[in-house]
């Protein structure tokens, strides 16, 4: 965070990327293994693409770790997973790295609950509340604005909620944790 912000101060062309769960969507999720592919067939090889992947594809299980950490072992624990698209306030699950969180929550045998007011069909609650009503931990994946506005040190301890893992960088993690609910979170 320290960094984007010491970024933005440049006069121009300024376009910050937070960390988070893993990228999504059509390009960014595939495109760099085009370019990687195109490099070798000409005789080079790229060193930071393939990195950049092989973090990026590891965001889900670090998400998963955070949670874990939080709870202690994950079997049986409920898991509010809020978010499903790959970005804020669309409904487009293409390479959505949220989707392999709730896979990878599930091997582990925790009961996961999905809440996505944009992608119902992938959604098992009806509703946020529902969703975190409960809940052993919380796991933010996609910023909607109905989240953000929604998720408040208040509402978590309405609904008794244990533990938030931010995977957003979106939520107010100095009032949660003052509230006494355990907080990580990515970008922090």
């Amino acid at each position: 965070a320290d960094v984007i912000r010491g970024a933005s101060t440049k006069p121009f062309g300024f376009m910050p990327f937070w960390p988070g769960p893993g990228v999504g969507g059509h390009c960014i999720a595939i495109d760099p293994y085009y370019l990687i592919e195109r490099a070798k067939s000409k005789g080079f090889q790229h060193e930071f693409l393939p990195l950049a992947r092989k973090i990026n594809d590891s965001m889900p299980a670090f998400v998963v770790g955070l949670a874990e950490f939080l709870t202690g072992n994950l079997e049986g624990k409920k898991i509010a997973c809020l978010g499903i698209a790959y970005k804020a306030d669309v409904d487009d699950t293409r390479e959505s790295p949220a989707l392999k969180v709730v896979e990878l929550l599930k091997e582990k045998r925790a009961v996961v609950k999905t809440f996505d007011p944009f992608v119902k069909s992938k959604s098992n609650c009806s509703s946020l509340e529902e969703a975190v009503k409960e809940a052993d931990c919380v796991v933010l994946l996609t910023a909607h604005n109905l989240f953000v506005k929604t998720i408040s040190a208040e509402f978590l301890k309405k609904n008794n909620v244990k533990a938030v893992v931010d995977a957003r960088n979106a939520l107010d993690k100095d009032a949660i944790s003052a509230a006494g609910i355990r907080f990580k979170g990515i970008g922090r």
